[in-house]
């Protein structure tokens, strides 16, 4: 079975949104992107367990900083990685691709862009529109 290529996923007709090859070019993807993230993750967690033997304190903050990014990087890579994973539980149940908020299609560009894409672009900006109002009231 031969993998689509990007053009030829956007050239498909609407009909074709959400078909079993194109749930198949999404899996993969993510799949693929699931695979670099825990690669980057475990490197990460390596360094972050690594101690320095160092005594100059210069040498100490930096380290220190350095294994503060490292663990800011693994939480994201957790966060993607979770995100990665409700991407791939929906393409099985077949509710990928498609608005969780409006039940309308999210579209082939933005989920090129961002694979892990749970609303459409008009839904995603009445969400960010809503929380800023919340903040704002908030604050």
């Amino acid at each position: 079975m031969t993998m689509l290529t990007k053009e030829q996923l956007l050239a498909m007709p609407e009909s074709e949104y959400m078909s079993a090859d194109q749930l198949r070019y999404f899996e993969d993807v993510l799949r693929n992107q699931l695979t670099e993230i825990t690669m980057r993750m475990a490197e990460a967690t390596q360094l972050i367990r690594q101690r320095s033997e160092s005594t100059d304190s210069a040498d100490v903050a930096t380290d220190e900083e350095t294994r503060q990014i490292n663990m800011r990087q693994a939480e994201h890579g957790r966060i993607q990685c979770r995100r990665i994973n409700a991407a791939l539980e929906r393409i099985k149940t077949q509710e990928y691709g498609w608005c969780e908020i409006t039940g309308e299609a999210i579209g082939l560009k933005r989920l090129l862009l961002n694979p892990t894409a749970e609303l459409s672009i008009e839904a995603q900006i009445q969400r960010e529109a809503l929380e800023k109002h919340m903040a704002r009231s908030l604050a």
